[in-house]
């Protein structure tokens, strides 16, 4: 299957869960792309505001089955570079979906649940198949292990 990872990282984190998903996804024979979304400037870390955003890269997924989008959880919600990429998209009619986040906080209900609803409901309304979510909670100890669980329990849902 033709997949992409497409994710907004602040400071590596969202990134490093996106390579490790990358590695498990390509062990199953999936071809795999990760390409970043990226705000103007500091934006990113300052504006909440999804609408003020200047996105600097808006990766193209006409091409791929598999879209897995990841970014992190800002104040109990999702990412507001998430949201501005979710909305400059005109479709994900006949995509299916992975969203993934990653939270500071060790329990999802503490932003990780609500970034989640956020972003399936913005896909679902573009037409898209949400197959799978999953959340990374990096004050965990248990952290490493959970990723990689994680990057194997969705890379079987495909």
């Amino acid at each position: 299957m033709n997949s992409i990872i497409v994710v907004h990282s602040l400071t590596g984190n969202t990134y490093s869960v996106a390579k490790k998903m990358k590695e498990k996804l390509m062990d199953n024979g999936h071809t795999v792309t990760i390409e970043r979304i990226e705000a103007e400037g500091n934006a990113d870390k300052t504006e909440g505001n999804p609408n003020k955003l200047r996105l600097t890269s808006l990766p193209d997924i006409s091409s791929y089955d598999l879209v897995i989008l990841g970014g992190p959880v800002r104040a109990f919600s999702m990412s507001p570079v998430v949201a501005a990429y979710l909305t400059s998209i005109k479709s994900l009619q006949g995509k299916k979906i992975i969203l993934v986040v990653t939270q500071f906080f060790p329990f999802p209900w503490l932003g990780g649940n609500r970034a989640i609803a956020q972003m399936k409901s913005i896909c679902k309304s573009k037409g898209g198949s949400v197959i799978g979510t999953g959340i990374v909670n990096w004050n965990r100890r248990n952290r490493e292990n959970k990723i990689v669980e994680l990057a194997e329990s969705l890379s079987k849902v495909v």
